[in-house]
Order: C-alpha cells, then sequence, then structure tokens
C-alpha cells in the first residue's frame, strides 16, 4: 500500500460503514464467524481481522472536527494499545474493500453497546482510483 495514503488504523462504528464489493451476505459464512466468535472471542484488534476502508479528505476533515482528533493522532494507539474511535457524521459512510461477513457476524454477535471494528483507514484518490491496497 502506499504510505502516503495509509491514514491510521481507527474503531469505527457499524452504522458508518458500506461495501463496495457488491458481494452478497451468504448467512452461511455469517453462522460459521459467530461461531468463531463464539469460541474465541470476536478479535477485532487482530491484524489479520482488520478491514480496510477508503475515506476520502472531505470525509476525514469532518470525521476529525467531530471526534476531536487531529490527522497525525490517528497513527498512533493509546497507551493501553487500543485505537482511537473515530466518529464519522450519520450522513458519512466509509467505503470497505473487504470484511462485509465479519461486520454483519459482529452486529448479531455483540452487545449494541459495543457496534464497532478496526478499520484501517486509506485515503481515497482524488480522482477516485482504487489501486491494488494490501497491507501486510
Amino acid at each position: 500500500m502506499e504510505s502516503d495514503r495509509y491514514l491510521g488504523t481507527v474503531k469505527v462504528n457499524f452504522n458508518s460503514l458500506q461495501f463496495i464489493d457488491g458481494r452478497e451476505i451468504d448467512p452461511a459464512i455469517v453462522a460459521k464467524l459467530k461461531r468463531v466468535y463464539t469460541k474465541n472471542e470476536c478479535r477485532r484488534y487482530d491484524p489479520e481481522n482488520f478491514i480496510q476502508a477508503l475515506v476520502s479528505a472531505s470525509q476525514l476533515r469532518k470525521a476529525l472536527r467531530a471526534s476531536g482528533f487531529s490527522q497525525g493522532s490517528l497513527k498512533a494507539p493509546s497507551q493501553d494499545g487500543s485505537f482511537k474511535s473515530l466518529q464519522f457524521p450519520h450522513e458519512e459512510k466509509v467505503n470497505c474493500l473487504d470484511g462485509r461477513h465479519r461486520i454483519q457476524a459482529g452486529k448479531e454477535f455483540l452487545p449494541s453497546n459495543d457496534q464497532w471494528w478496526t478499520i484501517v483507514l486509506v485515503l481515497l484518490r482524488p480522482n477516485g482510483m482504487i489501486i491494488g491496497l494490501r497491507w501486510s
């Protein structure tokens, strides 16, 4: 991934996530994930479970303003190792590139006051192009 496009890793509420892959929800996959969450917990802090999402510069500014954070602070986890919770205004949605089934399982498994996931934010190019994003 282009390092200048990586904005940070943050917690984002489910209601601020949308998916651009067009893939339909497979109930069997969701059920399997819920069994995994029951057995092994819902490991939202494990990097292999992070979800990539695209955000425009405008969306980022609005979320930073709503959350009271600076852009630079998004790259640094808290002292306890957790990530900042970035709040997007209700009309704003970040475009997730993967994780549709993880989020659906999380919506059904997690309590209503704990509806968030760990998101790797990537700045959308001004021309809207998406190019091979993957981090390790």
